[in-house]
Parts: structure tokens; C-alpha cells; sequence
């Protein structure tokens, strides 16, 4: 699916377009078939190459210029519930390709970034092409901020949930957090290192003259200066913010490893004494049940409840031990 938008330099409201080919408009590719990137990369001039890098699940974050074009790939995190109401956490690559005219993005599959940009979250310039790239840069860290704080939540209430849990159901649940953890920590770092080359290598600023050295591909101005900053600064606290939750969550690995370990030794704790308890009256029952002769046969009701009385204090006697050793 192909939706191209446009945003009115004196509104700034962004509005859909169906003609690819006008200028100073944004395209997005979601999802896209061979024929629709086909079809945008002869209507835009986008190379067919860069159309389908970001489709490839396993490409990396990088920056590359190709005549009059750059694309810049980078990782978006992404949040996925199946059936199961398992929750996953993962990265996929969204590649942004700057042409003279105009921005085109390519997807995979819907994400949070792209949508909200879609939206109007933030306000968004599509004839500006540097500040809308910093733009959805700056989305990406916010939203790598986001799922992070809602790793955390669920964090904590595994750990409320595995105090009493007694299978690995939950340790499942903690590995799913963890590897999203891992992945986002992976793709933060890469990210960083991609948005510190476009910095360095193709960013020009007006107000900075030694920045006009060399071949730049893209000029910033004083705001674009200062959302350049907070990207960075974003990206940085995502960074921290994953190591310090990846170092939680495998501390409590191993703690609840060793909660389940024991929440099960103490039900088959208590699965033991209740045996033992009801040994005694089975005992009891089976002996004067056998079919020979034994005292006080004569009165058998009397002797009938004087057995169970017997057998009760005896149970008593046992229960009362065990919670004083802390069996039961």
C-alpha cells in the first residue's frame, strides 16, 4: 500500500494526495508489492535498489548516497500481541529515502512512528526535508522511550505475579521481555552511531561556517539545530534506559528461577504432610478392619467412637507438630 501526504506551507495541516509525482510531498510504502515500488520508483526517480532495502528484515541501520539521493535506514521498534495474549517486543528496519523534491518511507508492516506522524503527532513538514528526517528520528527515540517504560510496567507485575508461581509459564514471558530488550539495546546503539555519521558527514549548517566544508547533503537551520540535539539526547536516554532494564530483567531471571523452584517445594511440602495426616486414620481403619477378634468387641458403638476419638487427637497431636516445624 502506497499513501502519499502533504502538508500546506501556511497551515501545516497534512492532507493525502494521490499524484506521486507533486513536489514537496511525503510518500509512504507500506507493506509494498514489486508492482506499487516499481510504479513509485518510476513516477519519484527513487532508486528500485533503495525501495527495497528497508524489506529486508535483516538490514542494518546505515546511510547511503546514491547520485542525487540518500537513504538512511535505521530500527523502529515495534509491539506485537498474538492470540495467546503474548506480548513481543521487536525491531524492524524502516528506510527513509531523501529525494530532491520529495521524502519516500518503506515498511514492512504498520508501527507507531509512521503512524502518528500520519496524524498530525507532531506537526509534520513535508517540504522541509531535514526537519522532517529529524523529525521522525526524534519519534523513533520517543517511542523506543515508550515501549521501554511498558516493559518496565509489565516488569512489575510479573514480579507480583511470579511470587506465587509454580510453572514456567511466566519465565516465558520474562524471556519475551528480555529478548525485546536485546533487540531494542542492539538497534538503539545502531541508531546512534547512524544518526553521529548524518551528523558529521551530511548535515550543513548555516550558522556553523566550518560545517561547510566538503560535500553535505542536507542543510539545517537554527531549529533544526536544536531538534538535531534532542534527537540525540532522546536516543541517548533510550540507550540507558535499556541497559539498566536488561540488567533487571536478568537479575530476576535468576531469582524467579530459583521463586518457582521453591513455591514448588513447598506445595510438595504440603502435599506430603496432608498424606502423612491422612495415613494415620487409613491405618488405624485398616487394622480393626481385619476380620479377627479384638477388645471391646462386645460394645461396637461405643468402641466405634472411642476409635474415632482416638484417631481424631492423634490427628490433632500430628497437625499441631507439623506447624510447629513448619511442615504444614
Amino acid at each position: 500500500m502506497i499513501k502519499a501526504y502533504y502538508s500546506n506551507q501556511e497551515t501545516l495541516q497534512t492532507a493525502q494526495v494521490s499524484d506521486l509525482s507533486m513536489k514537496n510531498i511525503w510518500i509512504h510504502c507500506l507493506n509494498p508489492s514489486f508492482d506499487e515500488l516499481k510504479s513509485c520508483s518510476e513516477i519519484t526517480g527513487a532508486s528500485m535498489e533503495f525501495l527495497r532495502a528497508a524489506l529486508d528484515m535483516e538490514e542494518g541501520s546505515r546511510i547511503e548516497i546514491e547520485d542525487d539521493q540518500m537513504i538512511i535506514i535505521i530500527d523502529i521498534p515495534i509491539y506485537d500481541e498474538n492470540v495467546k495474549n503474548e506480548r513481543f517486543f521487536d525491531t524492524i528496519p524502516l528506510g527513509i529515502i531523501l529525494l530532491k523534491d520529495k521524502v519516500v518511507t518503506v515498511c514492512l508492516q504498520e508501527n507507531s512512528i509512521t503512524s502518528e506522524l500520519e496524524n498530525g503527532k507532531p506537526t509534520i513538514h513535508t517540504f522541509k526535508r531535514t526537519r522532517f528526517l529529524l523529525q521522525l528520528l526524534y519519534k523513533t527515540s520517543q517511542v523506543y522511550i515508550r515501549y521501554l517504560r511498558r516493559i518496565d510496567q509489565q516488569t512489575d507485575e510479573l514480579e507480583i505475579a511470579m511470587q506465587k508461581a509454580t510453572h514456567n509459564k511466566k519465565l516465558t514471558q520474562l524471556l519475551n521481555l528480555q529478548k525485546g530488550i536485546t533487540y531494542f539495546s542492539t538497534s538503539l546503539r545502531s541508531n546512534e552511531a547512524t544518526v553521529n555519521r548524518l551528523r558529521s558527514t551530511q548535515l550543513r549548517s548555516l550558522h556553523d561556517p566550518s560545517l561547510y566544508e566538503g560535500k553535505r547533503f542536507l542543510t539545517m537551520y537554527e531549529e533544526d539545530e536544536e531538534l538535531l540535539e534532542d534527537v540525540q539526547t532522546e536516543n541517548q536516554q533510550a540507550i540507558e534506559m535499556a541497559g539498566i532494564y536488561g540488567r533487571i530483567l536478568e537479575s530476576m531471571g535468576n531469582i524467579f528461577s530459583s521463586m518457582i523452584s521453591n513455591n514448588l517445594n513447598i506445595v510438595m511440602k504440603f502435599l506430603t504432610s496432608i498424606t502423612l495426616i491422612a495415613s494415620i486414620p487409613t491405618l488405624i481403619a485398616s487394622v480393626l478392619g481385619m476380620n479377627v477378634a479384638f477388645p471391646f468387641d462386645t460394645a461396637p458403638v461405643s468402641t466405634f467412637w472411642g476409635v474415632m476419638i482416638v484417631t481424631l487427637l492423634i490427628v490433632v497431636i500430628l497437625v499441631l507438630i507439623l506447624r510447629k516445624k513448619h511442615l504444614l
